[in-house]
């Protein structure tokens, strides 16, 4: 999608599930790449394992918010590049249940919305925002449950197809700023 919009990329994916590890560490992979840009799509539950979805708290947002902020901080640390951290996908309601909407659909607005406003604060940052993007392709069809059972994969071929263009906008949004 980038040479579509006339943006030669060399692209680095990080080890999987190790995003902290490759920012905080000066020696990763990630650290050694010195990229002009960084990409990190997180899933909630990876990112607070040791919680049922419906147990989260208040606390546990600030907590995770607080995570991303300091990771942001670790990463300039090492870096001089934009900082992007996607937000997080609501999921949808089965429209044929009696079960009121739950708990985790609340929780990840409430955190969603608190990373925009940490997110404002922060230079050479952005949100990314996958909630939205979902949305516009249609929350049925963003995943496909034999690649996410097989590999992992939590979008399916058509949602990642408008990922990449979302990422090329982003891309040459950042790339063409004028410089001062």
């Amino acid at each position: 999608e980038s040479a579509k919009q006339g943006i030669a990329l060399e692209v680095y994916v990080g080890e999987y599930n190790q995003i902290f590890q490759e920012t905080y560490q000066p020696g990763s992979g990630l650290n050694q790449f010195k990229p002009d840009a960084v990409f990190y799509f997180c899933q909630f539950d990876r990112l607070i394992p040791h919680k049922g979805v419906s147990a989260i708290v208040e606390s546990d947002i600030e907590e995770l918010d607080k995570k991303i902020v300091d990771l942001y901080h670790q990463f300039r640390d090492q870096q001089n590049s934009l900082f992007v951290f996607s937000n997080f996908i609501v999921p949808i309601s089965f429209p044929y249940s009696n079960l009121p909407s739950d708990d985790l659909s609340q929780s990840l607005n409430n955190f969603n919305q608190k990373l925009n406003l940490s997110f404002q604060s922060l230079e050479n940052a952005c949100v990314f925002d996958l909630e939205s993007l979902a949305q516009f392709h249609g929350k049925s069809s963003i995943t496909h449950p034999l690649l996410k059972f097989s590999s992992d994969l939590y979008f399916s071929e058509s949602f990642m197809v408008e990922v990449g263009k979302k990422l090329a906008t982003v891309v040459k949004s950042y790339k063409s700023k004028a410089k001062k």
